[in-house]
């Protein structure tokens, strides 16, 4: 019983800590302006047209995804996607990655 409840207070106060870590992503509210600032960052300093190829222009968006300070960490994942979809350094197609922003 004991077990029981230690576990719970953890998972308690687990929660009440880090609750801020948890906020999901809102694209079209809160955090329109963070991933702006991603995809500003992206497109500045990931230049598709010099990458090599695919995979190190995404590598490279993952990491100015990453230090963009303004940019909520579960909205992450979405910016980096967005440049895994994009036709950046795939033969036969132009750039292009619909806006995260508005809910695409």
């Amino acid at each position: 019983m004991r077990k029981i409840v230690r576990g719970v207070l953890g998972l308690a106060f687990l929660f009440t800590t880090t609750g801020s870590s948890f906020a999901m992503c809102d694209p079209s509210g809160a955090d329109a302006g963070g991933i702006a600032d991603a995809q500003a960052n992206i497109a500045a300093n990931c230049n598709c047209a010099t990458a090599t190829n695919h995979g190190t222009y995404v590598i490279c968006a993952a990491g100015q995804a990453q230090g963009t300070s303004t940019l909520n960490p579960s909205c992450r994942g979405k910016v980096v996607s967005c440049s895994a979809r994009s036709t950046c350094v795939q033969a036969g197609f132009v750039q292009g990655c619909k806006s995260i922003v508005g809910g695409n």
